[in-house]
């Protein structure tokens, strides 16, 4: 949540000088950071400011630090509480966003107190400011960093599911699905879970694992959410709101058919149709990669 030049209506110190109304005073946000293709890692962050006023609150626990990590576009939104201090590092799991992410800092009030002070601004100088609880006190609108996902088959199953291993099912258990919040997630038994991971990560099997799985899943839970869209007053977006993960779904929509994903189109199409459309249509593939497996045995066992 960037505040650029809002205004308030009592003395702000913001790090852009322009819309401070502090004199030659900033809030900085500082850190090292650490971007591999999986995560970005903000490393030793942490605030400094050159304000004793701003400090003075702080060392008084009238005011905190947060910083704010928000993502629009896949409705990620959480805060951070930050020190002056070094050694706190921040960890953003590339899977939670898509597109751009704004890192931003604020000083905020822990309770209601009054504020004055000869670092104001000379209009503001002499007076005193009724502060209640939570208003912003100090601003830095950060930066803003890019995510961007290559359009494949295998982002956009890391973007809509998560496998896990439920410890508790015996290895003849089915699994089972939950599918409200960021991912759908998927618990297998271990034993499952470990036979998993070696199919998902061949490259000629994937397809093979994506119909035996993720394509039901998907399918099956594409036909409740068309049964909660029944009700004339929820659309899309409040499946978006009840489901973040949803959100891939209409991205993967748009790339493969060129257009949005209404309420009408998803209606329209059957839910097992769409999943594969998403999925990459996986069961022709499977397929000839099962019979190449199948001929390779027959040749062996032949020369044999």
């Amino acid at each position: 949540m960037q505040v650029k030049n809002k205004l308030y209506p009592y003395p702000v110190l913001n790090d852009n000088l322009i819309n401070s109304t502090f004199f030659n005073k900033c809030f900085q946000l500082c850190f090292d950071s650490e971007k591999t293709k999986e995560e970005l890692k903000l490393n030793n962050i942490h605030f400094e400011t050159n304000s004793k006023y701003i400090m003075d609150l702080y060392d008084a626990g009238l005011i905190g630090v947060v910083c704010i990590v928000e993502c629009s576009y896949t409705v990620f939104r959480k805060c951070y509480p930050l020190t002056n201090s070094l050694g706190r590092a921040i960890v953003l799991e590339s899977d939670d966003f898509n597109g751009k992410v704004e890192i931003s800092m604020f000083a905020y009030a822990k309770k209601d107190f009054s504020i004055s002070s000869d670092e104001f601004l000379d209009d503001y100088k002499g007076i005193t400011f009724q502060i209640d609880k939570y208003d912003v006190l100090a601003v830095n609108d950060g930066v803003t960093v890019k995510f961007d996902h290559l359009d494949t088959d295998d982002n956009v199953v890391r973007s809509i599911f998560n496998i896990v291993v439920d410890e508790n099912l015996k290895p003849s258990d089915a699994y089972y699905a939950f599918y409200e919040g960021k991912k759908i997630i998927i618990y297998l038994p271990r034993e499952q879970y470990e036979n998993y991971s070696i199919v998902f990560n061949s490259t000629n099997f994937k397809e093979v694992f994506f119909n035996m799985l993720l394509v039901p899943v998907l399918a099956e839970i594409f036909s409740t959410i068309k049964r909660s869209l029944s009700d004339e007053d929820y659309d899309l977006d409040d499946v978006c709101g009840d489901y973040t993960w949803f959100y891939s779904v209409k991205n993967g929509y748009k790339k493969t058919f060129s257009t949005e994903l209404t309420k009408e189109s998803f209606l329209d199409i059957p839910s097992v149709t769409l999943a594969q459309e998403l999925l990459g249509k996986p069961f022709g593939p499977s397929l000839v990669n099962i019979i190449e497996v199948i001929r390779e045995n027959k040749e062996e066992n032949a020369n044999e």
